[in-house]
C-alpha cells in the first residue's frame, strides 16, 4: 500500500490534498530560500504554522509536537475567529531531504488532530520577516493577474516539482514575467482508492499575455501533455 493510501485511511480529503501540495511545493520553496541567501546544509531553525478547528485540537497538536519534534516552543494564537498553532524548531540541517522529512512529519501530526499544516519559513531569513500564508486549494478565485496551468498528468509530487515547478519558477525569474504561487493535485477518490489524475499550477503576472505566451512555448519543452490548458480570468487556452 502506498504512503498516500496509508495517509488516506485516517484523514480527510482536504488534508490529503494539502499533504500532497506541501510535498509538491517544498522543493520550490527550498530553492527560494537558497536564492534568498540561506546556505544549503547550514543549521537553520524553521518557523511553522497550522490552522486548527478548535483550541482543544491545537492543545493536542502542541503536545504531539512536543513529543515528536525538537522545538523551541509553540504558541496558540487566536485571530479573527481562527485558531493557529505557531512554533519554531531547533536548528536543523537545511537540505532538501531534511526539510521534506520535516514537512511530511508536520502534515502527518496535524492530520491526526484534524489540523492543517499551512507553511514553513527559515527563521531569520529576510523572507521570514512577514510570515504570512494563503490556503492552497485546487479551485481559486481568479484575479486579473492569475494564471492557472492545468496538467492532465498523473504525476507524483516530487516528480512534478522537478519536471515543472522548478523550471517554471526559474523561467519566470529569468524573464520577470511573474511569480509562482503554488499548486495542487487533482485527485480521484473512491472508497479507499486514491488516484492522482493531474495537477494545477498557479502563478501571478503583471504581464499576463506575455506570461501565457511564454508558457505555451515552454511547457511543451518540459513534456507537458498536449491537452494541457492555461486558464486566466478571461479565457482558457490549450497549448
Amino acid at each position: 500500500m502506498s504512503e498516500v493510501h496509508k495517509l488516506y485511511e485516517h484523514i480527510s480529503r482536504e488534508l490529503l490534498e494539502n499533504f500532497l501540495f506541501q510535498v509538491q511545493s517544498t522543493p520550490t520553496e527550498f530553492n527560494r530560500f537558497l536564492n534568498a541567501g540561506v546556505e544549503e546544509y547550514s543549521e537553520s531553525a524553521i518557523k511553522y504554522v497550522f490552522t486548527c478547528p478548535s483550541r482543544e485540537k491545537a492543545q493536542a497538536l502542541k503536545a504531539r509536537i512536543a513529543e515528536e519534534v525538537p522545538e523551541d516552543g509553540t504558541e496558540i494564537v487566536e485571530e479573527d475567529d481562527e485558531i493557529f498553532l505557531e512554533g519554531t524548531s531547533v536548528d536543523v540541517e537545511f537540505d532538501l531531504e531534511s526539510i521534506l522529512e520535516l514537512v511530511g512529519c508536520f502534515c502527518g501530526m496535524g492530520a491526526y488532530e484534524d489540523c492543517r499544516f499551512e507553511a514553513w519559513v527559515v527563521d531569520g531569513c529576510d523572507m521570514a520577516a512577514d510570515f504570512t500564508f494563503e490556503s492552497h486549494d485546487a479551485e481559486i478565485e481568479f484575479t486579473e493577474k492569475t494564471i492557472a496551468i492545468h496538467l492532465p498528468e498523473a504525476i507524483e509530487p516530487l516528480e512534478c516539482a522537478d519536471k515543472y515547478l522548478v523550471p517554471i519558477e526559474s523561467r519566470l525569474q529569468a524573464t520577470g514575467l511573474g511569480t509562482l504561487t503554488g499548486g495542487a493535485p487533482r485527485l480521484a477518490i473512491e472508497d479507499a482508492d486514491v488516484e492522482i489524475t493531474g495537477v494545477s499550477i498557479f502563478l501571478e503576472s503583471e504581464k499576463r499575455s506575455e506570461a501565457v505566451a511564454m508558457l505555451r512555448k515552454e511547457l511543451p519543452k518540459l513534456g507537458a501533455p498536449a491537452d494541457t490548458t492555461i486558464k486566466t480570468q478571461d479565457e482558457e487556452v490549450a497549448l
